[in-house]
Formats: structure tokens, sequence, C-alpha cells
């Protein structure tokens, strides 16, 4: 799981938005529900989640609901979170031509991002 995305162009308010976006899409999936004072995944990510599965055909959403039940059982479960990271993320908006599923990871094309990192940095 990547914990660092960062815009591949600073000044592109697009990628910006798709950085913002790979943040929620990967650790508001797993953290939000734990350490928000609501519980739940992010808004962004469930009204994401609602376009696509309405673009792909289907009548309800691919990212199921949380029960009342599961929420108060999850929020607030830990009182720690570590994490450790050894990489960043360059992400930018996925264009048209992009936009297929096909090889593409789940997770990436729900967010409609594409990441990289920089060839520069050492391996």
């Amino acid at each position: 799981m990547g914990l660092s995305y960062e815009p591949l162009n600073p000044e592109s308010e697009s990628d910006r938005a798709a950085a913002t976006r790979s943040i929620q899409m990967q650790l508001g999936w797993f953290l939000n529900p734990i350490f928000h004072p609501e519980g739940d995944y992010p808004e962004a990510m469930k009204q994401r989640m609602q376009e696509n599965s309405e673009r792909e055909g289907r009548e309800t959403s691919r990212l199921p609901e949380f029960t009342e039940a599961e929420l108060e059982e999850l929020r607030g479960s830990s009182d720690f979170l570590g994490l450790n990271y050894y990489i960043a993320y360059l992400v930018r908006e996925r264009t048209e031509e992009e936009y297929q599923e096909n090889g593409m990871r789940r997770r990436l094309y729900d967010a409609d991002t594409v990441e990289s990192v920089d060839p520069k940095w050492k391996q």
C-alpha cells in the first residue's frame, strides 16, 4: 500500500486532485473506518465508487456498505497506527484514452489515476 502520493506536476490542479483522490482511495479505504470519528469510507470514495458502478451498469455500488454495528465495532478499535514506507508515488489524472479497466488495478481504475515513480530516484 502506498503511503505517499504526490502530484506528478505540482502546478497542475488535476494532478493535485488526483493525488488527493489516491490518498482517499488507498489510505482512507483502510484508515477512515477505524480512525475517523464518524468511521465509514471517505465520502469522495463512496461517491466515486457509486458513479463507477453506475457506469458499469450495476444497480448498487461495488463498495459494500457498513452496518451500524460494524461501524460501531470498527470505529476507534485501534489506538496505534504504525507506518513504514519506502516509496512515494507520483500521481496524475488518467486521460480518456487510458480509461480502460483492462490490466489496470481496480483501485487505480476507481480513482481515475495513473501512478509512477521518478526514474531518477535510487532503486
